[in-house]
């Protein structure tokens, strides 16, 4: 038979094994996509790999900031964008409405597009 010890052991580490399944590192965003703050990724349909810097949400789109980890020819197929940097920030927009990826574009379209976006939704309240 087991002493008491044994048995109180192995129900505290089910609990610590059960306590670290619940809490999560991911959040939950509009059209089945899922940021994770660890991997600091964005996955869904298609994914955008670390490292997510930041992102919004509105209305059907999710605005995202990258800086990615790695050259962007390994992760991207695209020979249009400048990568003479790996240092280089990335902007995506998603349409989670007609589940499609707009990206990358440059700063200034990103934020025409955001912009638009926020203004619009303001105007119907």
């Amino acid at each position: 038979m087991k002493s008491p010890i044994v048995i109180i052991s192995m129900f505290a580490l089910v609990c610590v094994g059960c306590k670290s399944c619940l809490s999560s590192d991911e959040q939950k965003l509009p059209g089945g996509f899922v940021f994770n703050s660890q991997r600091k990724d964005i996955i869904g349909k298609f994914d955008i790999p670390p490292s997510v810097k930041s992102f919004e949400c509105k209305e059907n789109f999710i605005f995202v900031v990258q800086s990615p980890r790695y050259p962007i020819d390994a992760i991207y197929d695209i020979d249009y964008y400048d990568y003479s940097s790996n240092d280089s920030i990335l902007f995506w927009i998603i349409d989670t409405k007609r589940q499609k990826i707009i990206g990358p574009v440059e700063s200034i379209l990103f934020n025409r597009c955001k912009d638009s976006i926020f203004h619009q939704s303001r105007n119907l309240i």
